[in-house]
């Protein structure tokens, strides 16, 4: 974003005609005060796509206390951006935000405003807040200020006393009635449009495959979608442990964690602050996904949700999931909003009380439909939310319509930076072996030490790649392993280098592709174990283990792993 003494000659200007290649009817202004606000917006835009009459041009106000992010999100969409200060001094056809903070009563165009979230279901000010005293110039023990829906009330809406949007746009009927109770002079400029964000969500639901796959999830495998909003009632600020407690006590082979958090809280305390408070549980497997893009992919792969009041946790319901509460702040939430109804209907998720036996049993006994009340919230106006938001622009513009349907975009399937599975791991392995039968359970034992209470399995041995970080954890394994091209040398090399580099282990391990080669430190034989396709090759010297402490390795083994039963072979 350039400085706001920096105005722009193009798209926009006194001098802009001179330098653009299209000369366009109409220009219309974005307002981005948030990241949040920027991916809400990026679903409303293709309504102007293969329209050579509109020229788009984008602005943030800077209001917002969570600013970072803004400008890298926009040279990402490769945005024609013009300051602030120049967006208030220049005419437009059409304005749109998603966000109500900052001048926005000073824009020169029709504002349409829009909600940045599952329409308006937060409450802003509360029982928490005062105003300033009779006479007070500071805030002071004055009268509290009745709770009022972000959004929905008159400080977001009116400037003195007047509505400032050419529109409002709602996604449900029922907030109609909210707003004629809280601003009734902004009634008659509200338009019910329904939910671009639900209509995506719908329309890529069918693909739910191609997401498991671009996360790392085996078909077998049941995900577990953490989702948390931003703020000290949320999900992450009541309950941080929660991440690391879910991957201790979920198999590693039948489940995934994934995580999805509020691009405030990514960008309030900074991407490298998140991944550094999440460091063990990442090593551990959990799916971190990016702030901007991916969470409603994830939403869709996932088989169980674990939320907050963010509207994540509420659109779970549209995609008919299984939900249990971690946190839900019920002051904050807007009563008669499908969060205030889920909140009234979802069972929490209990503290005290083993976490895999509470999710196995939300998702067994699930009952399809069971969220449609709340579902049905969302929007009026399912699937026709980009038909009628394109309908208001075009009228404020009075410009015609053009002649094809704004399309409606499938989510991507892929997932820049994201780790679906690490490479250096560590964990603890819990089996028996019977002849040529192998059972195996393995949990991440990274979270494990961040967690007081929480012992590592009884019986288990612990298996860990030789460059795991944690010295502890590397210091006390059973097994330890490398993956070939790692460092050079001769299989038999490594091997008997990993065994007098790690005095403690029994077994070392060289991984490469589907065969794990494997020496114990009795034996200097080298024993090849052949895996089928899928299966964690790590896991291979976890069975071989087994099956070593009981006697000589038979030429084929039945592995069951995860609650599926893979044949290893075995060869000298």
């Amino acid at each position: 974003m350039p400085a706001d003494h920096t105005w722009e000659k193009v798209p926009v200007g006194l001098q802009a005609p001179r330098w653009r290649t299209i000369q366009p009817a109409r220009t219309v202004l974005v307002i981005v005060h948030t990241v949040t606000a920027a991916t809400r917006l990026a679903d409303v835009l293709p309504v102007f796509d293969a329209d050579l009459r509109i020229q788009v041009v984008f602005t943030t106000p800077g209001t917002s206390a969570v600013r970072a992010g803004v400008a890298e999100v926009l040279a990402a969409l490769g945005a024609a951006t013009i300051p602030w200060a120049q967006a208030l001094q220049t005419e437009f056809d059409l304005a749109i935000a998603a966000a109500h903070s900052g001048s926005l009563h000073e824009i020169n165009a029709p504002l349409v405003l829009l909600s940045h979230g599952i329409g308006y279901t937060k409450n802003t000010a509360g029982s928490r807040s005062r105003v300033p005293g009779p006479g007070s110039r500071v805030p002071g023990p004055g009268p509290r200020v009745p709770r009022a829906t972000y959004g929905l009330s008159p400080q977001w809406l009116l400037h003195d006393g007047q509505v400032f949007a050419a529109a409002v746009g709602l996604s449900h009927r029922e907030q109609l009635q909210r707003l004629a109770d809280a601003v009734p002079q902004a009634v008659d400029v509200a338009t019910v449009i329904g939910d671009p964000c639900h209509d995506r969500i719908a329309a890529s639901a069918e693909y739910r495959s191609r997401y498991r796959k671009a996360l790392g999830v085996r078909p077998h495998q049941r995900l577990v979608l953490l989702s948390s909003t931003w703020w000290q009632h949320s999900l992450f600020g009541t309950w941080p442990d929660l991440f690391r407690q879910v991957m201790a006590d979920l198999p590693l082979d039948n489940y995934r964690v994934a995580a999805a958090l509020h691009p405030h809280l990514w960008y309030g305390h900074g991407g490298w602050q998140v991944h550094s408070w999440l460091a063990d549980c990442q090593r551990a497997g959990l799916i971190l996904v990016p702030p901007q893009e991916g969470w409603r992919a994830a939403l869709i792969a996932a088989d169980c949700v674990i939320g907050d009041h963010g509207a994540v946790t509420t659109y779970a319901t549209a995609l008919d999931k299984p939900i249990l509460l971690a946190a839900f702040p019920v002051a904050d939430v807007a009563g008669g909003s499908p969060v205030d109804l889920l909140g009234r209907s979802a069972p929490r998720l209990d503290r005290t009380l083993p976490l895999d036996a509470q999710i196995d049993r939300a998702i067994d006994e699930f009952r399809p439909g069971q969220w449609k009340d709340v579902s049905d919230l969302i929007t009026s106006e399912p699937g026709a939310a980009l038909v009628r938001l394109r309908a208001l622009f075009y009228r404020l513009m009075a410009l015609p319509e053009p002649n094809h349907e704004p399309p409606v975009r499938i989510l991507p399937a892929d997932f820049p930076g994201i780790l679906t599975r690490p490479d250096i791991a560590a964990t603890f392995v819990s089996g028996s072996a019977a002849g040529s039968v192998v059972g195996l359970t393995r949990r991440p034992a990274d979270v494990y030490s961040g967690l007081p209470l929480s012992a590592p399995p009884a019986g288990a041995h612990l298996c860990c790649h030789a460059e795991h970080p944690v010295r502890s954890l590397l210091g006390n394994a059973e097994v330890v392993f490398r993956r070939a091209g790692e460092v050079e040398g001769s299989t038999p090399d490594i091997l008997a280098d990993l065994l007098v580099h790690h005095p403690g282990c029994y077994l070392a391990a060289l991984i490469d592709d589907d065969v794990c080669f494997v020496r114990t430190r009795e034996n200097d034989a080298i024993l090849k174990v052949h895996t089928p396709p899928g299966f964690p090759p790590e896991a291979a010297a976890s069975a071989a283990y087994f099956l070593l402490l009981t006697g000589p390795l038979p030429a084929t083994v039945a592995v069951t792993l995860g609650g599926v039963e893979n044949t290893l072979e075995i060869s000298s």
